[in-house]
């Protein structure tokens, strides 16, 4: 389950992740919240809890279909659907019928996502230079919970905000703050989440 940045899946970007999780062997689905909403980008960005709302709708929809493995629903984010995607831990309780099996974000904005308890598999792939969503939120939230031995973070010094995305320069300024492609974060970050998804 796939679940984008503020900008929704505008961007090639995510056909390219999404084909290489194909090659991997996953059926994927996107979670498009922003489509939905009608947002017209970042400047307009879902909570943390609508977006949270959207990624078990669609978690129940597979949930429904016979030729998905529903213990091996993984959900993978990035930025503010990251901060969507590590909320609905915090809901799973409330939620017997949803499976998740792991939940991976790229930079997820974690200020003001809710500790949770859940025993689900967690895993923060944060850069260290980033000023759009800086990792000490993570590293707060990992330990806020009582959920941290199944908290996996790994930090890429002097990365920036998108450093898996190939399609940016090695480093950009905007008015919301820096973004960058890192092509060594990039590769170690997504040997990590292959290795970390369930099959």
């Amino acid at each position: 389950v796939i679940v984008p940045g503020c900008s929704g899946f505008k961007w090639d970007f995510y056909d390219h992740a999404q084909a290489r999780l194909f090659e991997l062997g996953y059926a994927t689905a996107r979670v498009d919240y922003v489509a939905a909403r009608k947002l017209g980008g970042c400047a307009y960005q879902a909570s943390k809890n609508k977006i949270a709302e959207d990624v078990f709708f669609v978690l129940e929809r597979l949930s429904e279909k016979s030729s998905i493995k529903a213990e091996s629903i993984n959900v993978l984010a990035w930025s503010s659907g990251g901060g969507g995607a590590l909320q609905i831990l915090s809901k799973l309780d409330t939620r017997p019928d949803i499976r998740v099996a792991s939940v991976a974000a790229y930079s997820p904005q974690c200020n003001g996502v809710t500790p949770w308890a859940a025993d689900v598999p967690v895993l923060m792939l944060l850069a260290g230079a980033d000023n759009i969503a800086p990792p000490v939120f993570c590293r707060k939230l990992a330990a806020a919970g009582t959920a941290g031995d199944h908290v996996a973070i790994e930090e890429y010094a002097g990365a920036y905000h998108g450093f898996d995305d190939a399609d940016l320069p090695p480093k950009e300024q905007f008015s919301f703050g820096t973004m960058g492609y890192d092509p060594e974060a990039a590769k170690k970050a997504w040997n990590m989440l292959s290795g970390f998804l369930v099959p």
